[in-house]
């Protein structure tokens, strides 16, 4: 992509995640995003589909980062010297970021996008409680490892959307450490 579409898409991520945090996600129009946003409806259809395909998009941008190859130091944490799958560090990093986008989640949670959100998470975590199966970091002897890991995944799930809806109320290394506890990890 050259700079233009970049600048382009950033636009509208960045005008749907504050329309989602003042309005109810079943209530977003595309129309609203071209209006926040200030681009053209054919530029928007050029990238996206519907505003869900923005959602996961955005949901994408989250998960970016923590999964990438090569993290970054961000401000309020540092896991850039993470060279290896390390599953509890990157359990805790990626509580910091659905910390950081706690108000966007809530608000997505509660006011309609919740299937597409979930759907969006379950995609990105399935491959990682995949690699947290068959290297035994989470692992039930005599149990399918599909079964595992969907099991894992959908506890995710719901230990994030409880996080969330209770305001991110504990730390994202107390989170990573419970579901940690509550799951078996060696």
């Amino acid at each position: 992509m050259d700079r233009r579409q970049i600048k382009t898409k950033q636009k509208v991520r960045e005008a749907f995640t504050a329309l989602a945090k003042e309005m109810n996600y079943e209530d977003i129009t595309v129309e609203d995003i071209l209006k926040r946003s200030s681009v053209a409806r054919s530029t928007f259809y050029s990238h996206y589909k519907s505003k869900e395909d923005v959602l996961i998009e955005v949901t994408n941008d989250i998960f970016a980062h923590v999964f990438s190859n090569f993290p970054q130091k961000e401000a309020d944490h540092d896991f850039s010297d993470t060279a290896t799958f390390e599953y509890k560090r990157l359990l805790t990093h990626l509580f910091y970021h659905i910390e950081e986008e706690k108000d966007l989640l809530k608000s997505l949670y509660a006011s309609g996008g919740e299937s597409t959100l979930t759907g969006a998470f379950r995609k990105k975590m399935m491959p990682f409680f995949s690699s947290c199966v068959r290297n035994k970091s989470f692992y039930f002897e005599g149990v399918p490892e599909r079964l595992q890991v969907s099991q894992l995944t959908e506890g995710f799930l719901s230990l994030t959307r409880h996080w969330v809806e209770m305001d991110c109320l504990a730390e994202p290394e107390k989170m990573s450490g419970y579901f940690q506890t509550i799951y078996g990890a060696r």
